[in-house]
């Protein structure tokens, strides 16, 4: 399984330059608070798909 990065960056085309709190109030997925960001894998061999967590490494608190 190769991963395809954050599930989120799907939602349409502008949506991996939208601010990353803002999607996970509406993916319906439990990542809000959970410091955890679900991605993508894809098999590259059969075409599977499936969504795992993978933790989320703090950043830089955002200017305000």
């Amino acid at each position: 399984m190769a991963d395809a990065g954050p599930v989120t960056d799907a939602f349409g085309p502008y949506a991996p330059y939208r601010p990353i709190g803002d999607l996970k109030r509406t993916d319906g997925l439990v990542d809000l608070g959970a410091g955890v960001c679900f991605h993508l894998l894809e098999c590259g061999r059969c075409g599977g798909r499936t969504l795992r967590p993978v933790r989320e490494i703090p950043g830089p608190e955002p200017a305000r």
